[in-house]
């Protein structure tokens, strides 16, 4: 049986994303400064 390479299940398991990822400023900047905040807020 011939196997395609895997491809990430999900963009985390990217090992070039999450290089980039983990090194964002996720909470010493605190709340105001988190990337995600309006997306969060939007939510609601």
């Amino acid at each position: 049986m011939d196997e395609a390479p895997k491809e990430p299940q999900n963009i985390y398991d990217d090992p070039d994303f999450f290089a980039g990822y983990s090194t964002l400023d996720r909470f010493g900047g605190g709340w105001e400064r988190a990337g995600e905040r309006a997306d969060l807020l939007g939510l609601g």
